[in-house]
Parts: C-alpha cells; structure tokens; sequence
C-alpha cells in the first residue's frame, strides 16, 4: 500500500471521531453545553420557551431526614403503614427500572414529619408536592433512562426526585417522552455526567409541538405500567403481593413442572408484548420529530425492566447471534435440571423469545427458592393457601389473629383490602395451641368448643396450619414434628397433591442444586436476608457450631419466645441426643 493510500485510509478511520459545530448552535441547549455530536435536526427540539419548567411540569427535589436509619424502614418492618398515622409510604430511588416499581421503603412522618423536621440535619424540601400523583427516575444511570408512574400517597426523598404536572398537562405523555430514545439523547445533552437531577430534568424540551402526531399515547402507557406493575406485585417484597404465581389457578397443572412452563410462556409473552408496546411508543416519538435517520425504536431484551424478563434480572445482553436453542433438537432445549419446550402450547414459551440455557436454569431455580420462601411464609402465618395477601404482619399477632383475618377475607374480599387488614391494630392474644385440632393430611379446623376455640360463627378449613408457638428448628434430621422440612414436603403435598409429590419434589431439589434439608440448613438464611433486602422478617437462632436452628417471625414475637426456643426446643434436642447416643 502506498503512502497516500494509508494516509487516505487512516483520514477516514478519523472521520467518525471528528465533528464540526457551530458555537452558535450550542446555544440553542438550555445551559449552553458543548453537546457537539448532536445533529442540526435534533438541535431543533430546543426552542425558547419550550422546556418543562414553561409549561408547568415541576421536576423536584425531595427531602432528606438527616438519618435515614432513624426515620426510614421497609414497609416489612414495620406496621400502620400508609395509614397517615406514621409510617408513610417514601419513594426513595432504587434499581434501574422503567415505568412501576422500586417502591419497598417507609418514613415515619407521625404528627406531619415533626421528628424529621426538628432534625439538626434535616432538610424539608418541596412538600406541596407530597402525596401526589406524579413520574419519578433514577438520578444515575449509564445504560438507559428509566422513569416510572408515581402513585398517589407517596412522600420522596431526594435520591427518588420526581416530577408532576399542573392541570391541563399529560403525565403519561410525559412518561412516554421520557422513557423514549429521545428522553434519553436529550439527557446524555443536558447531563454529560449522566446524574440527571430535577434542576437538570425541568430543561428538558416538552413535546407540545409533536403533541398532536402523537394522538391518544395514553392506552400504550397504561398497558405499560400495568405490565410492570403486576410483575411487581408478583413478588412478596411488594406491599400489594398477594399470592404466588405458580399457585394462581390460571397456570395450575398437575405438576410443578407443567405449571412452571405454563407460567414460564405467560412471562415470556408479557415481556414480548411489553418489548413490542415500548417500540411502539419509541416509534411514536420518533416519527412525530423526524428522527427516523437519528434514532430506532428498537429496545434490546435486557431492557425490559421485568424481574421475570431474565435478560434483565441477570442483566446480560442478548447477543445478535443468540438463536433459539429449541430449533436444534426439534423443539427441545435443555437446562442441567430439566427439560423446556419452546412454541406457542401449554408446556412452553413462545418461538420468539431467544432461548439461553444458563439464565434459564438461574430462573427455574430463583423461581423454585421463591416457592420455597412463601411457603415458610405460610408456616408462620403471614400468608395463607385460603385467603389473599398478608394475614399476620403486626407486632404481637396470634393463631386466634389469624383465623380472624382469615375468616373476614373469605367472608367480605371486596370490602376487606389487604391494606386495611394489614393496618389493623390488633389486641395480642397469649393462647397456645388449644382449641386447634391438626388433621393427618396438613389441613386444620378451628374447633368451636367451650375447651379454648374461637369466636367464629361457623368452622373454618385451613389448608395448611401455621405453627403453634411461633418456633421452627431447622435441624440435620427430624427431630421434632414442626422441623421445617417436613413441613416443607406437606406444603407441597398441600399444593400440587400426594399423586405426583416424589415428582414435585425431585423437580424443585434438581432446580435449587440439593436436597430441600441441606437448602434449609445451608442457603434458606442467606436467601431470606438478601431478598428481604438485609432486612429480614424470620429470624434465625443458631448454635455457634450450628447443630441447632430455629427460625422465628418477628411479628409474632411473644415475651415468651426465647425460653419456648431453649425449653421446647433446644433443651428438647439435647435430651433426644443423648438418648440416641445411648441407644447407639
């Protein structure tokens, strides 16, 4: 190659790193940035007077108490919560996430926030905006802008800024601008940093002058939100979880297996459909601007902001030459622990979704360990196989408590919501197990005689009995009738049947990687405090050496729990032990 050939050659491998702007142009920008990179036509969405804060759209900062650990809880913790009494729900930022979600956190706002407010370091920030309706983002973000409806009754601090609009204004046009390609470009003008703050939001340009190629985006943005939000609420870290997907009878089988796959194609649908409305909405955008050259509506996989959606849950990207494994093996694609189906029947996902083997199985198993998890759940009575939603979750709540709750949920549940029976201030009640009679297949009635039953007009059949005393030991064996592994094969049996129970049970084993005692022993714990988010509801009492486990739920901690787990149970295991070793 001759000189002037890669001197040629080397100019144009140049050519893509060069630009030539007009100091003129960049002060088109709010704020004068040196935004060089960006086209003449995408330079035309600033207009004077034409950004957010002219057209009464108010991005704003929020509060900060000046010690979080004092004045903020997960809404797990704590009890009253939304109830304007003290705890208030708070949005407080949280994971990158588009359009519902991150809202798992409390701030104790008793007699309007005045502890907060008497805080030397607090500062009381924009409060005629709390309550609101409105659209909050996180403040970082290096992959992608995410902004996600803000519900009425909220609070925010200042790492969950939010925006609201005045009369007249459309929140989800906004939340659609926003979340769109253009939203994004704008923000890499604005914050170069990419820390978009609600100073640096309410420059934005507002999308008045395509408003009306735009039309009616409102059904898309409802679909949206709605989409997310029930991916959200599918967990029981929500507030408004209110009962497992592999138990919702749309996608109950005869086995876990089956169910799982059935529910496995209804998430990759859901995140198919969320992926084909927010192309939709980017294309709106686009068009309505005459960005067709500049931006594509096209949103990878691994930004939908599904936690089912394991592109996103597992954040890996999905390569261009990532095939559906399925068509390989004539239809079939297999994981280490099991085999899935792909195609559009009962037993698989759709032929659309691209196949991986590894975020499969990471899947099936966070999926098997949340099974697991709302079945402890149900073995303290938190949640209940025969009503929706949280059952005991306040301070001092008993089995007398339970069986209330319960009852009122089955007997008026369109007029008793899960957040008026979560609030409930309830009496503590000291009985132990009389009056409940425990039957041989996992099921338990209350007994109505004058020996110690309830108050309840009429029987109630519970599917599966929490426990009595509150105490569950996770031992090496089972010693004791309420060890937390048998209690786990008879949720089981609750749930899918005795028919294929050793099927069931062989499926959620091969999902997790071992045996369902050595996951009790050895993992159950770890999973519990990190999905609970270090803050855990159970509480675990261990031997130094760990021969001896008991797990507790706080909320029904009684004075008396500590010496049922020494007397009843520790002192109990000793003795069993010493027997055995004679016995040997």
């Amino acid at each position: 190659m001759s000189e002037s050939a890669e001197k040629q050659e080397k100019n144009a491998g140049m050519e893509k790193y060069f630009f030539r702007a007009s100091a003129e142009d960049f002060k088109k920008i709010p704020g004068s940035p040196i935004a060089y990179w960006a086209s003449s036509k995408f330079l035309s969405l600033f207009k004077a007077n034409e950004t957010l804060r002219d057209y009464g759209i108010n991005p704003a900062t929020g509060l900060q108490t000046g010690d979080n650990s004092r004045f903020i809880r997960c809404w797990f913790e704590v009890s009253d919560i939304k109830r304007g009494k003290k705890w208030i729900s708070l949005n407080d930022g949280g994971d990158v996430r588009k359009w519902y979600g991150n809202f798992i956190s409390c701030i104790d706002w008793e007699n309007d926030g005045m502890a907060i407010s008497a805080h030397k370091s607090s500062v009381i920030r924009n409060a005629q905006y709390y309550f609101r309706e409105g659209a909050t983002w996180n403040r970082i973000s290096s992959a992608f802008f995410a902004i996600r409806y803000l519900p009425e009754g909220f609070i925010f601090d200042q790492a969950g800024d939010s925006l609201f609009t005045e009369e007249g204004q459309d929140l989800f046009l906004m939340i659609g601008f926003l979340n769109s390609p253009i939203g994004f470009s704008v923000m890499k003008i604005l914050c170069p940093t990419l820390n978009a703050t609600a100073g640096s939001l309410e420059l934005f340009p507002y999308p008045e002058t395509a408003k009306s190629a735009i039309g009616d985006i409102r059904p898309i943005i409802t679909n949206l939100i709605g989409y997310v939000q029930a991916d959200w609420n599918s967990h029981e870290t929500s507030w408004d979880f209110t009962t497992l997907p592999l138990l919702h009878p749309d996608y109950l089988q005869p086995t876990l297996q089956a169910t799982y796959q059935k529910l496995r194609a209804h998430w990759q649908e859901m995140t198919l459909e969320t992926q084909r409305l927010e192309e939709e909405n980017n294309r709106i955008f686009i068009e309505a601007y005459g960005l067709q050259d500049e931006l594509t509506p096209e949103v990878p996989l691994n930004e939908i902001t599904l936690t089912c959606n394991p592109y996103y849950r597992y954040k890996k990207a999905v390569s261009n030459q990532l095939s559906v494994d399925s068509k390989k093996n004539g239809g079939e694609a297999a994981t280490d622990n099991c085999t899935l189906k792909t195609g559009n029947s009962a037993e698989g996902g759709t032929d659309n979704f691209p196949f991986d083997n590894e975020l499969e199985a990471l899947l099936l198993a966070d999926t098997m360990k949340e099974f697991i998890s709302y079945s402890v759940g149900c073995m303290f009575g938190r949640y209940s196989l025969d009503a929706p939603g949280l059952i005991l979750a306040n301070q001092g709540e008993t089995l007398e408590d339970y069986f209330r709750i319960v009852k009122e949920k089955q007997e008026r549940p369109e007029v008793i919501s899960d957040e008026e029976v979560v609030s409930c201030q309830l009496s503590v009640v000291s009985e132990k197990s009389g009056g409940y009679a425990a039957t041989d297949n996992c099921k338990l009635i209350t007994d109505n005689s004058a020996e110690g039953g309830t108050d309840n007009s009429k029987n109630i059949e519970i599917s599966f009995p929490p426990d009595a005393d509150n105490v569950i030991p996770i031992l090496g064996d089972n010693w004791f009738v309420d060890d937390i592994a048998e209690r786990f094969r008879c949720f089981l049996r609750t749930t899918f049947g005795e028919k294929h129970y050793e099927e069931n049970l062989k499926f959620i084993e091969d999902a997790i990687g071992k045996d369902i005692r050595k996951y009790f022993l050895k993992n159950f714990y770890t999973d519990h405090v990190k999905r609970y988010k270090k803050r855990p509801i159970y509480w675990l009492f261990s031997s130094p050496r760990g021969s001896f486990n008991a797990l507790i739920y706080m909320h029904r901690y009684q004075p008396d729990t500590v010496s049922i787990i020494l007397n009843d149970y520790l002192r109990e295991f000793r003795t069993k032990l010493i027997a055995r070793r004679e016995h040997l």
